[in-house]
């Protein structure tokens, strides 16, 4: 069984190669066409922070969709599934392999690359979530915990989807502005799948997977003890992150609601 990355797999050439081309061509496209010419507070273009988050919303919603295909595996996708839902850790699939764990491994190191370059995404979660996440993706070429790719590389991946067009009107206000109703539409759809997927499921996953790692280094079958040992600190980090995510946007929930109720009241003694 092969281990690591095929360098001459054509998957992992499409995903390595077509994403930073696919971004290049629309951070030059919005150039060229002067559109989104607004700078962000951090002194972004609007064209590249719009450029980025086109890209990131193209390559989020085919994992979700792959993932979730693959998960529910519809139409018997998943080629070795008896094997793979069954031996959770080191049964070997290529569905998953080449149509999830190659393209997230990608995605994180173009999204970690963007996160460096660009001021505005530039956040010590963000940093830390691309470089543990693309560890997982490389790890998964093992092949390691597959099983488990559908998920986090795939269905828990829905609340991405309307989070990379949030970015867009977060960090440039003059669209917020212009487009008050749809900015409104996309907040509401990231934290109704943000906290179904991330908060209330994503526990239960991560139960699963925490003591099945456990359960690999008290019976000695860990293969590798360093990468069990990672899957465990990651699972642990990244469920933190989630957490640590739903109360900021809960916070920014119910702060935004008694600022609207403060501004209502305040325009009732004027009146």
């Amino acid at each position: 069984m092969d281990h690591g990355v095929d360098f001459s797999n054509k998957h992992f050439i499409a995903w390595a190669i077509g994403i930073p081309t696919l971004h290049l061509c629309a951070t030059l496209g919005l150039r060229v066409a002067g559109l989104f010419p607004e700078r962000s507070k951090k002194g972004c273009r609007g064209s590249d922070i719009v450029a980025f988050s086109i890209v990131a919303s193209l390559l989020v919603t085919y994992v979700t969709i792959a993932g979730t295909v693959g998960f529910f595996n519809l139409g018997n996708v998943v080629d070795n599934a008896n094997n793979l839902f069954v031996d959770k850790f080191y049964a070997q699939s290529y569905y998953v392999e080449n149509f999830l764990v190659y393209p997230m491994f990608s995605y994180q190191v173009w999204n970690l690359v963007c996160c460096l370059i660009l001021a505005d995404f530039r956040t010590p979660d963000a940093i830390g979530h691309h470089i543990v996440t693309g560890c997982l993706g490389y790890f998964g070429i093992a092949p390691f915990a597959q099983y488990y790719a559908l998920f986090y590389f795939g269905v828990a991946e829905v609340s991405s989807i309307p989070l990379t067009l949030l970015d867009i009107f977060k960090f440039l206000p003059d669209v917020a502005r212009k487009y008050p109703a749809l900015q409104n539409s996309v907040k509401a759809t990231f934290a109704v799948t943000f906290f179904i997927v991330r908060i209330f499921v994503w526990p239960f996953v991560s139960y699963e997977l925490f003591f099945g790692c456990v359960d690999l280094f008290q019976k000695g079958t860990a293969h590798s003890n360093f990468v069990v040992g990672f899957f465990l600190f990651a699972n642990m980090f990244l469920t933190f992150l989630q957490f640590y995510w739903g109360v900021l946007i809960s916070r920014k929930a119910l702060g935004g609601g008694k600022s609207k109720s403060k501004r209502s009241q305040s325009d009732k003694k004027s009146a």
